[in-house]
């Protein structure tokens, strides 16, 4: 099917939307066809705090668009549109969904210092090249472990991106913040490993080349966590003797480039944005579906609906006690473990520091001890942590699985064993919709970068592969996986940031001279009394905080997924009690039959 029969397909599909109802689905369907008409490619910049990733973007357009600072900025996002004729210089949006024009001193301050409620910064310009104009760029925030609020916000754009630009600096190498960010990349493109995702070291001595030590280094820890080969390019330092002011990276927009212009990409956009609206029709078939199913229906099939609500919230109170059960478990032996770990923790560190000779110079030993052996005993200690919980997490996802399964099961024989096939069909449809039921979790992904100005702020292009998965079972997800990987792991970051404050007393031993039989006790008395208070600290933020973020957000899980059953069944009862007249039949017939087309077309050819 062409782009344009495919422009044309939605445009209809577009007109056939119920009014005030249906809206969050008629909101994707607007974001899809926004795609279609403009169809644009969105790349987005990541990687740590300070990378360099607003001056290499400035070095594309040889302007200083966006500030360059050691600071990073907290939670926003800098959405570049790349168009010939510019409307909107300067925007800010913000979380209650209102935006404000700027002048360019007010975004680049907003871009140092944001105010607390902002959402983005938007700015139109002028493409250097024909081939750029519709280009988005987004310069997200920086993952460092001081922002952690930056990683929600970050992870909203990832998931929209056609291309992803990680960026990395040569100095720091591939850390543990950079293994997490691009794990996350691998388990968004899981269903389209041929996103490209292009590896940028940034700032490296003049000369350096992929045969260099660190280079190899980064670019292997960047393929074996994404599971698969990353593109390299080499980004030079700039040499303050050389008048330049921006580094030499053509050569990775001379890729950008290909890639966003190349036949087998946009083939590939093409193709996932026709799933979405086959997806989009399919929903509005069964809605109505439904409606003219409801005219045939009486008060008996509204109380066998109303006993299925009745057993979705029995099943939903269960479903929470699963969880509730599995969280004392972690909130009893996590703190519990932390401590039994220590005590091992303590004696290796007194092993270490006992072993050395003891003539070694003592700042020698300290820093070895400060920088090394604790450093890796605490991130052993919260990778078995890390293993713990996710084994805790399996075993409740398990038993959530199951629960949902027995109640798809159970309303699936009630389906089967319906006098009435008219109340068989309605009961088919209810649970199409919500296997099929993408519109929530699309939309949540894409409105914070909805923007309002310009078209979507990035493309529902790769977001498709949510929709295929969830046109299967109805419980076929992972209940409980996401939630611990976007609490658990900014707990971990968090507690790796606190060990270099809690460890600054190691150090200070250092300065004091002892006789080489008593620094060694002093150094591990030192070590033992940080090593307590990291521990304190880290079972407080653990049992204050963590733990209640957890439980949280598997409760909301766990609620929602039932919420939209019970909402839908709701929905069709009131369909019933509200039958719609003759006129509305014919009407609602139509509509059906101009839908069945549509997605005919759709899925021919």
């Amino acid at each position: 099917m062409s782009l344009e029969n495919l422009q044309q397909m939605s445009l209809q599909l577009g007109k056939l939307f119920p009014q005030n109802d249906e809206k969050e689905l008629y909101y994707l369907w607007q974001l899809t066809d926004d795609r279609l008409v403009n169809p644009s490619a969105y790349v987005t910049f990541v990687g740590e705090t300070s990378g360099g990733k607003s001056t290499l973007i400035n070095s594309f357009f040889k302007q200083n668009i966006l500030p360059t600072s050691s600071r990073p900025t907290t939670g926003s996002i800098v959405h570049i549109n790349c168009l010939e004729n510019i409307q909107n210089p300067y925007i800010s949006f913000f979380k209650n969904n209102e935006y404000k024009q700027l002048s360019k001193d007010e975004f680049d301050q907003y871009s140092k210092t944001p105010p607390n409620n902002l959402l983005k910064l938007y700015t139109e310009i002028k493409p250097l090249k024909p081939s750029f104009n519709g280009l988005n760029l987004f310069d997200t925030p920086g993952i460092n472990s001081l922002f952690e609020q930056h990683d929600e916000v970050l992870k909203q754009f990832i998931p929209n991106s056609d291309i992803v630009v990680y960026v990395v600096l040569y100095r720091t190498g591939f850390n543990i913040s950079d293994q997490y960010l691009v794990d996350y990349i691998k388990n968004t493109f899981v269903e389209d490993t041929e996103i490209p995702v292009l590896l940028i070291v940034n700032r490296c001595p003049p000369g350096t080349n992929p045969k260099d030590k660190r280079i190899e280094e980064i670019v292997s820890h960047a393929n074996d966590t994404l599971l698969r080969p990353v593109e390299l390019f080499i980004v030079e330092s700039l040499d303050p003797e050389v008048a330049q002011r921006y580094p030499k990276n053509d050569f990775a927009w001379n890729r950008i480039q290909e890639l966003i212009n190349s036949t087998e990409r946009a083939k590939a956009i093409k193709l996932k944005l026709r799933n979405i609206l086959k997806d989009i029709c399919k929903q509005l078939i069964s809605y109505n579906e439904n409606k003219l199913l409801a005219t045939e229906l009486s008060k008996e099939e509204i109380s066998i609906l109303n006993d299925e609500i009745a057993k979705m919230e029995r099943r939903r109170e269960e479903a929470c006690k699963i969880v509730s059960k599995y969280m004392s478990q972690l909130d009893k032996n996590i703190p519990k473990n932390i401590a039994v770990a220590m005590e091992q923790i303590k004696a290796n560190v007194a092993s270490e520091i006992e072993s050395t000779n003891e003539w070694t110079d003592v700042e020698e030993c300290s820093s070895y001890i400060r920088a090394h052996v604790i450093p890796f005993e605490i991130r052993r200690l919260l990778l078995s942590m890390e293993e713990y919980t996710r084994n805790v997490y399996t075993k409740m996802d398990e038993e959530l699985s199951e629960m949902a399964n027995l109640s798809i099961r159970s309303f699936s024989d009630r389906v089967n064993y319906a006098q009435n096939p008219q109340l068989a069909g309605l009961m088919n449809n209810i649970a199409r919709r919500l296997s099929m039921d993408i519109s929530k979790n699309l939309v949540k992904g894409l409105a914070i970068a909805k923007g309002g100005v310009g078209g979507s702020a990035a493309g529902t292009g790769n977001l498709v592969k949510m929709a295929l998965s969830r046109t299967g079972k109805l419980f076929n997800k992972t209940f409980s996986r996401e939630t611990y990987n976007a609490i658990g792991r900014t707990f971990t970051k968090k507690m790796m940031q606190r060990l270099n404050i809690a460890f600054m007393v190691v150090a200070d031993v250092a300065t004091f001279v002892y006789d080489a039989i008593t620094w060694q006790s002093k150094l591990i008395d030192s070590a033992n009394s940080s090593l307590d208070k990291w521990a304190d600290d880290t079972i407080s933020e653990f049992k204050n905080n963590t733990i209640n973020d957890y439980t949280n957000a598997n409760m909301e899980s766990v609620t929602n997924i039932y919420e939209g059953f019970i909402n839908e069944i709701k929905r069709n009862i009131d369909n019933i009690q509200n039958k719609i007249d003759q006129k509305e039949i014919d009407i609602t017939k139509a509509t059906l039959k101009h839908l069945e087309d549509i997605l005919e077309k759709l899925e021919g050819e």
